[in-house]
């Protein structure tokens, strides 16, 4: 399948500002294959870019020449790729129920803009979560499905505390992308529901135009509680529309 759509993001990260930064994204694409035999399983891959801000753009000066500057909204990053393998419980007329588990990969970077200065911050997290699932058949053509998934355990990397420390500088003192991201996800921690809180819903509908194909809607929550070393609080909302195709 393959969905393309728009969505909210709600978002405070102590680490880097106080600031509540608000913004939406029309850059949201999200691929997915599903497989139903004994076992339910769905790999899907979730890209979306966000502008934020807090207020308007204001001007400011520059040491370094005599022009007058705009400043940029922060940029959000989001990768989210997850692996969920489940199966059927109970089938009762029109109903389906099951459970199973995810396995759960989500990359996030920030572009903080301060005016004349920025910032890059960074959030990934691994980890085994539940999985339930309902399906519900309108009728032959049209089908609802909803599923909730929250997390057993996770393997946490965010940025320090303002970001810049010296294992930061450390962390990036090869200059090479690749080895600067194995050292952050080589120094997160492993965490509890007690530390790190994520909940996603999603609410599908799908209508069937012939043996092949499908036309499909989504709808996607996601809350991000996090509270080492600083509070961080996430909310999102995406509606995405789409094709799915059948073989």
């Amino acid at each position: 399948s393959m969905q393309y759509g728009i969505s909210h993001l709600q978002r405070q990260d102590l680490n880097l500002s106080p600031f509540i930064h608000t913004g939406i994204s029309p850059v949201n694409v999200l691929l997915g294959w599903d497989r139903s035999a004994n076992l339910e399983q769905r790999l899907t891959v979730r890209f979306n870019m966000i502008n934020t801000k807090v207020e308007y753009p204001f001007t400011y000066s520059s040491p370094y020449d005599d022009d007058e500057h705009t400043t940029l909204p922060h940029l959000f990053l989001f990768l989210d790729v997850n692996y969920r393998l489940g199966k059927v419980l109970k089938e009762s007329g029109p109903w389906t129920l099951g459970a199973g588990g995810q396995w759960r990969d989500r990359l996030q970077i920030a572009y903080y803009q301060f005016a004349l200065y920025g910032q890059t911050s960074y959030y990934f997290t691994f980890g085994l979560d539940a999985w339930a699932f309902a399906r519900y058949q309108i009728d032959e053509k049209q089908g609802l499905e909803a599923e909730l998934t929250f997390p057993l355990a996770s393997w946490v990397c965010r940025s320090p505390y303002l970001s810049l420390d010296d294992q930061y500088i450390y962390n990036n003192y090869d200059h090479s992308g690749f080895k600067a991201l194995y050292n952050y996800i080589s120094q997160g921690q492993l965490e509890s529901w007690g530390s790190s809180q994520i909940l996603d819903l999603e609410a599908d509908y799908h209508y069937m135009l012939n043996e092949k194909w499908e036309l499909a809607a989504s709808w996607l929550f996601s809350m991000n509680l996090n509270q080492d070393p600083r509070p961080f609080t996430s909310f999102e909302n995406g509606l995405y529309f789409g094709a799915v195709y059948q073989f």
